[in-house]
C-alpha cells in the first residue's frame, strides 16, 4: 500500500520518495517507525493521529513523527498521498539539532502547517528531487531538519485540532481548492463543499491547516507552478494561467516572495541537467 524509494542516503540519514494508494474503503495505515522523519507533503490529503493528537495533512504540510510508538493514516475521502520523506537515526538527528542551536531535539508535534520557510524548503526539494544529487539531497535533509526544530521550539503546542468532524471538513475545503485551484472559487463554493457557512470555513480551515483558504489556494498554485517551470516548455505566461493566475506581473512578484527567484531564473536552475532541455508536458495533468 505504500512504495518507498530511496533517493541518497548518507551516515545516519536517507531521503526517500513515498507513495500511498490507500483510499476510504481501506483500513486505516498503523505503522510505528524507529528513527525521525520530516516528510513533505507534495500531493493528496489525509488525517494522521499519533500520540500528539490528530491533525489533517494536506499538501504545503510536513508531517513529523519521533520514535517508534504507533501511529494511524486514515484517507477517509480521496485516494492516496505523495511524500518527499527525510529520514534521520535518532543519533544523528540530535547531532543536527546541537548544531543547528536548538535547545531540545524531542519533537512534541506531528504537523508543521505551511509557512514561508516551508514554502522555499518546497520549492528546493521538488527541484534537487529530479537531479538524485547526493550533495543537493543531504542539503536539503540538513535544511529540512534545521525548518523542523525551528517550528518545534516557536509553536510546540499549536498543532492539533481536536473535533474530528473539523478534521473532515477542512480536509474537504482542500480536496476542493486542490481540485479546482486554476478557477475562480468563491468562501460559498468551499462552505458548501464542508457543508458549513462561510465563516465557519475560515474558521475551522485555519485552525486545521495554519493559514486561510486563500492563503492555502495562492500555495497550491504556486506549487503547481513550481512543479510545472522545470519540465515544460510552455512560456512562463502559459503556466501561470493554467495554474490560476491571469496576471503574469502578480504571480512574478508572488512567485519570487515566495521561493526566492523569479519564474524564469527558478526555471533555468531546476531543469534537468542530464537532456539540457526541459520536455513538454501537458499542463496540469
Amino acid at each position: 500500500m505504500i512504495a518507498a524509494a530511496p533517493l541518497a542516503e548518507g551516515r545516519g540519514w536517507s531521503v526517500h520518495d513515498c507513495r500511498c494508494n490507500a483510499g476510504p474503503n481501506d483500513a486505516p495505515l498503523v505503522e510505528s517507525r524507529p528513527y525521525v522523519s520530516i516528510a513533505l507533503v507534495v500531493s493528496g490529503t489525509f488525517r494522521f493521529r499519533g500520540r500528539y493528537g490528530e491533525v489533517l495533512m494536506a499538501p504545503g504540510a510536513i508531517l513529523v513523527t519521533d520514535g517508534d510508538l504507533e501511529f494511524e493514516c486514515r484517507h477517509d475521502d480521496s485516494r492516496g498521498d505523495h511524500c518527499i520523506d527525510f529520514r534521520y537515526e535518532r543519533a544523528a538527528f540530535q547531532a543536527l539539532a546541537a548544531e543547528t542551536g536548538a535547545t531540545d531535539a524531542t519533537l512534541r508535534m506531528h504537523q508543521i502547517r505551511p509557512t514561508p520557510a516551508t514554502l522555499a524548503l518546497f520549492a528546493r526539494s521538488l527541484g534537487q528531487v529530479r537531479t538524485r544529487d547526493p550533495l543537493a539531497l543531504e542539503e536539503l535533509s540538513q535544511l529540512a531538519a534545521a525548518t523542523t526544530l525551528r517550528s518545534n521550539e516557536a509553536a510546540p503546542a499549536d498543532c492539533t485540532v481536536s473535533r474530528s468532524d473539523d478534521l473532515a471538513r477542512a480536509a474537504a475545503i482542500a480536496r476542493m481548492v486542490e481540485a479546482h485551484s486554476s478557477e475562480r472559487l468563491t468562501l460559498a463554493d468551499l462552505g458548501r463543499a464542508a457543508g458549513v457557512g462561510r465563516a465557519t470555513a475560515i474558521r475551522l480551515f485555519q485552525r486545521a491547516i495554519g493559514i486561510t483558504p486563500y492563503q492555502y489556494l495562492l500555495r497550491v498554485r504556486l506549487v503547481a507552478a513550481a512543479r510545472l517551470l522545470p519540465t515544460s516548455d510552455d512560456s512562463v505566461t502559459a503556466i501561470a494561467a493554467a495554474c490560476g493566475f491571469n496576471d503574469l506581473s502578480e504571480f512574478t512578484r508572488r512567485f519570487k516572495h515566495a521561493f526566492g527567484y523569479p519564474p524564469g531564473r527558478y526555471r533555468r536552475a531546476s531543469a534537468p541537467a542530464a537532456t539540457g532541455q526541459p520536455q513538454r508536458s501537458t499542463l496540469l495533468a
